[in-house]
């Protein structure tokens, strides 16, 4: 369905003459990508409304995305398996941060654990989208910096006695080291 109304606002584009017909298939590509993306951050903020965890939501969601984005990871083989694989996963993170407990210390044992395996296994990359040498070095070293970063976020929070932010970005982290392990054996195969 997202394909099809993404192939009308393409099609709809070029007929009014607002992008050339060469474009088209990018147009394509970006529109149902903006489409995913509002579905998927609708999805976010109800699944926050009905737990009553909003923020940590958002908080999650964007440590998840900074990181991803150079570290790589599993991605479905369908745009409806990553929704469904996206939203069941944000779900799963939600219901975890509000009714599972972890003490400061856990947490920043399982950030460090995340993080070791994060740098060793960054970036994965895939079939659709090969890194060469240098791009593997630019990511690896982008993900480095990110992953330091929110890192230490998490530990000055978890210093002032904000263990929720910590417990948001340990949920990233630990999803996204579970993505570099599937995706690394996804392309193995």
């Amino acid at each position: 369905m997202v394909e099809k109304i993404s192939k009308e606002i393409a099609k709809g584009l070029v007929r009014r003459e607002v992008i050339e017909y060469e474009d088209y298939e990018i147009y394509e590509f970006g529109v149902e990508q903006l489409i995913t993306n509002i579905i998927d951050l609708l999805t976010l903020l109800i699944v926050g409304l009905v737990t009553g965890m909003v923020w940590q939501g958002l908080i999650f969601a964007f440590s998840f995305m900074v990181i991803r984005k150079y570290a790589g990871g599993y991605h479905a083989s369908t745009m409806l398996r990553c929704f469904f694989l996206t939203n069941f996963m944000l779900v799963i993170v939600i219901l975890l941060m509000k009714f599972v407990e972890i003490n400061r210390f856990m947490c920043l044992g399982i950030i460090l654990m995340s993080g070791v395996i994060i740098g060793l296994l960054s970036p994965v990359q895939t079939k659709n989208k090969p890194l060469d040498g240098i791009e593997k070095l630019i990511y690896r070293k982008k993900t480095l910096i990110t992953l330091v970063v929110e890192t230490t976020v998490a530990v000055i929070c978890t210093l002032l006695n904000k263990g929720e932010i910590s417990a948001c970005i340990m949920m990233a982290q630990v999803v996204l080291t579970f993505s570099l392990i599937a995706g690394s054996m996804k392309e193995k195969q």
